[in-house]
């Protein structure tokens, strides 16, 4: 493609950071961008860069956002950089790109092209039933006409984050297992539950403390060997137990245990008089008690040929995965990859990201993200992605420092309410 007078003017008006992003054309790159340092700008001029100064068409090129109205700047803004060639160019949300290829390949996926998609409706009615059959015994307080309606709300946001997640149920089953394994051998093998019913003090503290090291460290390999799931998911809970009290200062400089009484009250529930409990079993039971209920409503979704919003996306990984056929195709075709606002890239999404570059000793992709900034974080984002990133392409990193859209002490402001929020 030959560079159009847009083209060469936009590269010309590049400061060096993103000069350097522009034409970093080949292997992994990471750019952090914060608010109003030209990401849309940097991404669609690299787009360009890479059909003017590579072998590659516009279909070689994927672009994936997290809205259609991010897509469709990026797309505007192609179309007066390269003119009718960025119509070739994916550019596109990961859900809409999921769905795309399941379109253009439903041979490789085992949900049929013919299945819709549940209604926010009817997967409330799912729900409302299916938590009305569990037994009074239940953790999710099932059996009564009058269970709360908070609990159907709270199970399908419940299914979309680990649907997002990357997680499978059994994996978190698994997890929860773990955990309340650790609070049945933590009560029956130390004396914490016994220490945490006395009144607070500096001496208790030594001795909680001294009495968590030791038991911790007696414990059994199946309750610290961590369970097999995407980096950054989890800690053994007898090792965060145990690695929470080794950072924490139980007394304080002038003699009190409130570091103490912070620990006590983050893992033990119940109070003196009732005596106290792990409160990782009870969450654990509700968890397994969740998971459960997920499994029948994923299969009921299946029987009556239903899927919901998340199962795009898994749909997509699955296929992936058990079709090495698939596989190439897509890295066939889509030779040159970018990410915008990676910081919000959820566990499932990051497995597209891998499944795209499975195999390639230095894949061409770009991912470019605000450490600062995850919208994204209660559907189920998380930074670990980015440390992810970086731990498995050993990307060249970039950062973009120059702010167009604000001054620099509102840009200060900004980040230091940022980092208060989290």
């Amino acid at each position: 493609m030959n560079m159009t007078p847009e083209l060469i003017a936009s590269l010309d008006r590049l400061n060096p950071e993103q000069h350097e992003a522009v034409e970093c054309l080949d292997g992994p790159l990471l750019v952090i961008a914060g608010p109003g340092t030209g990401k849309t700008q940097l991404l669609s001029l690299r787009a360009a860069n890479i059909l003017a100064k590579r072998d590659a068409a516009p279909r070689n090129i994927l672009c994936l956002t997290y809205t259609e109205a991010g897509a469709e700047a990026m797309r505007k803004r192609l179309i007066e950089l390269i003119g009718r060639d960025a119509y070739g160019i994916e550019v596109s949300t990961f859900h809409g790109f999921a769905s795309s290829i399941r379109s253009r390949y439903p041979e490789y996926f085992v949900r049929p092209s013919t299945d819709t998609l549940v209604t926010s409706l009817h997967q409330q009615e799912i729900f409302d039933r299916l938590l009305k059959s569990l037994p009074f015994c239940s953790p999710l307080g099932g059996g009564s006409p009058d269970m709360p309606a908070q609990n159907i709300g709270k199970m399908i946001g419940f299914v979309s984050k680990i649907k997002r997640s990357g997680l499978d149920y059994d994996t978190l089953s698994a997890i929860a297992q773990q955990n309340i394994d650790a609070a049945t051998w933590l009560t029956e093998h130390s004396e914490l539950l016994t220490l945490v019913c006395e009144r607070a003090s500096a001496a208790l503290a030594e001795r909680f403390e001294e009495e968590a090291e030791r038991a911790c460290g007696m414990a059994p390999t199946s309750l610290t060997r961590p369970i097999g799931c995407p980096a950054g998911t989890y800690v053994p809970y007898i090792l965060e137990l145990r690695d929470t009290v080794r950072r924490t200062e139980f007394i304080d400089e002038k003699g009190k245990s409130s570091g103490y009484t912070k620990v006590r009250d983050q893992f033990f529930g119940g109070s003196n008089s009732q005596g106290r409990t792990f409160k990782i079993a009870e969450q654990s039971e509700r968890l397994k008690a969740a998971c459960d209920v997920a499994r029948r409503y994923q299969s009921e979704l299946n029987q009556h040929h239903l899927y919901d919003y998340d199962d795009m996306i898994g749909d997509f990984v699955n296929a992936v995965e058990h079709n090495d056929a698939l596989r190439q195709i897509l890295q066939d075709t889509y030779s040159y990859i970018q990410v915008d606002e990676f910081q919000d890239t959820n566990g499932a999404q990051m497995r597209i990201i891998e499944l795209l570059c499975d195999g390639v000793g230095a894949p061409n992709i770009m991912a470019v993200g605000d450490d600062d900034q995850a919208i994204m974080r209660f559907q189920g984002a998380t930074i670990e992605c980015a440390n992810q990133f970086a731990a498995e392409f050993s990307p060249r990193s970039i950062v973009l420092k120059t702010n167009y859209r604000s001054t620099p002490a509102i840009v200060e402001l900004g980040q230091a309410i940022a980092r208060q929020i989290e």
